[in-house]
């Protein structure tokens, strides 16, 4: 879907994404495009803050103005730690795509993809438009 919206001319100031889609290729694809993306990352996941090493990010001190660091597999981002409002969004998100799931009977082939898949892309450009106080790359 990423590379549908990238051919349409979908051009977000920045992108959410869930924690599902934080793996490296996604990631990747997201900084080839030339997009900023904000999303959450496991606990277990390996940064080197310090030039030091890899270390899992649950084991870092991260400030309130975040912090610069390298992660595994991909490169220089800024991290932030936990953030109500990040999360707090993401949430109803998901909400959205939930209820379109259910209304367009996915996995029931009750109704035909063709007549949602305006909807979802509603819903990507949305995600795109939203406004962060942060200006950034973030993670």
């Amino acid at each position: 879907m990423l590379k549908t919206a990238k051919d349409r001319g979908f051009e977000p100031e920045y992108m959410l994404m869930d924690i599902w889609y934080s793996g490296l290729e996604n990631l990747k694809l997201v900084r080839g495009f030339g997009w900023l993306f904000l999303t959450r990352l496991k606990s277990n996941r390996l940064i080197n803050p310090d030039g030091k090493g890899n270390v899992p990010i649950s084991q870092v001190e991260i400030p309130a103005e975040g912090r610069v660091v390298h992660l595994r597999g991909f490169g220089f981002v800024k991290v932030l730690g936990k953030r109500a409002g990040i999360k707090r969004q993401g949430w109803g998100i998901e909400v959205y795509h939930r209820g379109l799931k259910q209304c367009c009977g996915e996995g029931t082939g009750s109704q035909s993809r063709g007549h949602c898949a305006p909807s979802a892309f509603a819903s990507l450009f949305a995600v795109g438009s939203l406004s962060f106080e942060d200006r950034g790359e973030l993670v």
